[in-house]
């Protein structure tokens, strides 16, 4: 590693602890211009059991950032921005002291993070979250995600797993369908979940899956698609696949 790229790693896990400090304390406890030597004096400040409440997620082409409200602090002016591409220089980034209950969207939240393996967004309430719609495109190395509340659920994209080739364990979607439209056609574009480039999935994950899907048939909503793939599918008896097309799902 040469010297230059050493640095620039230092600098980026600088930046990352500084916006986590930040982000745990309160707005008489932020980090300025501090050196990292005096980072330390930060840590007793942050109050136990907190989570920075996030108010607002914003996506685009070139800047993917959530303005972050502090959670032992609630007026409207105690704001602070933190920029996603900042944290996915790192491989393993935790992102359970974000609090996303007041989100609706989630779209395209992690879009392009290739160089992350573990995202720990264990604990995450997504139970207000209405799109999921490419929610971790392309994050091809990425190997975990727990299980999702998907109960408001109307746009899951057909393209939030794109290339994600690496993914092993998945706790799946609980109560994708719910949220679906009686009146929506069969085969909807924004309805279905597809995990055909996910072909590491275990068994297990596979079933988190059907098990957690919606029986949409008794709800009266048209049939849905559910894309493993055919590895995917050769992992799973026929009684097994049976119970997501009970539901009123086509797995293909």
């Amino acid at each position: 590693m040469s010297v230059a790229s050493e640095i620039n790693r230092l600098n980026v896990a600088k930046a990352n602890l500084k916006l986590k400090l930040n982000g745990r304390n309160d707005e008489n406890h932020q980090i300025g211009n501090e050196t990292i030597d005096d980072y330390y004096n930060f840590v007793d400040s942050i109050p136990t059991g907190s989570k920075a409440i996030v108010d607002h997620f914003y996506y685009s082409t070139s800047q993917r950032e959530i303005y972050i409200k502090m959670s032992n602090t609630q007026t409207s002016n105690d704001l602070f921005t933190l920029n996603y591409d900042n944290l996915m220089y790192e491989q393993n980034v935790d992102l359970r002291w974000l609090d996303v209950s007041n989100l609706t969207t989630l779209k395209e939240i992690f879009k392009g993070s290739t160089s992350t393996v573990t995202l720990n967004i264990e604990g995450w309430d997504t139970h207000n979250v209405t799109s999921f719609d490419a929610m971790f495109h392309t994050c091809s190395n990425l190997t975990i995600i727990p299980e999702l509340d998907a109960s408001s659920a109307n746009d899951v994209g057909g393209s939030i797993f794109y290339n994600c080739t690496a993914l092993t364990n998945f706790g799946g979607f609980k109560d994708l369908g719910k949220a679906y439209d009686t009146s929506q056609a069969s085969n909807y574009s924004k309805y279905r979940l597809n995990l055909s480039y996910s072909t590491s999935l275990t068994h297990d994950s596979l079933m988190n899956v059907i098990n957690n899907l919606y029986d949409i048939a008794t709800a009266g909503v048209q049939t849905q698609q559910l894309i493993l793939g055919s590895t995917n599918l050769a992992k799973l008896s026929s009684a097994e696949i049976a119970i997501a097309t009970n539901k009123g799902w086509t797995v293909s």
